[in-house]
């Protein structure tokens, strides 16, 4: 298992990201393990990831009554 590096996704809105990973082992847990992903600062993923989160603040949020029409 890998404790770090980096992964390239493609996301269906943007395209490709590329972003850094750190692997942290839950001691209380054994097996478990909180991954965090994290751009390089500057770079066009890190842009990327703003504008992903613009975009998911201003969409229209439905609940789950409304989602069932």
């Amino acid at each position: 298992m890998h404790r770090g590096g980096t992964k390239r996704f493609r996301h269906p809105l943007v395209g490709e990201l590329t972003l850094r990973f750190e692997t942290f082992a839950l001691p209380a847990d054994p097996g478990l393990a909180v991954v965090m992903y994290s751009a390089e600062p500057g770079s066009p993923s890190e842009q990327v990831l703003r504008d992903l989160d613009k975009w998911a603040s201003t969409r229209e949020r439905l609940t789950p009554v409304d989602a069932l029409g």
